[in-house]
């Protein structure tokens, strides 16, 4: 058994400070797959297996997990790229791809742990 080093609660605060909105619907899957991430760093690596894993777990079509994170992630990049650079330290050129930015932000946020 793992040891998480942050809980979903301390990851939401984080995600929110960082400027993803809470009230979007794919919110909470963007949530659950950086914590995910954060504590196996190798589920980013079958992402497929990740949001099959969350539609089953919510009751939604994986097209509507990735869909729905998708919107999230475009609102906090059009909002708070700024935010995103500081904390992830990686320099995107353009908008990340769900992958890179799970990925980075999962690294970002065990760098504080």
């Amino acid at each position: 058994m793992s040891t998480h080093k942050y809980s979903h609660r301390q990851i939401d605060g984080i995600l929110r400070q960082i400027g993803f909105q809470s009230h979007l619907k794919g919110y909470r899957f963007f949530l659950d797959s950086v914590y995910v991430v954060s504590n196996n760093k190798s589920a980013i690596y079958n992402i497929s297996e990740l949001y099959g894993e969350l539609a089953s777990l919510y009751g939604v079509s994986v097209s509507g997990i990735e869909r729905s994170i998708r919107t999230v992630i475009i609102k906090a990049w059009s909002e708070h790229r700024d935010r995103i650079y500081r904390f992830t330290d990686v320099p995107f050129v353009s908008r990340p791809t769900i992958k890179q930015l799970i990925a980075a932000v999962s690294d970002g946020i065990n760098m504080i742990a």
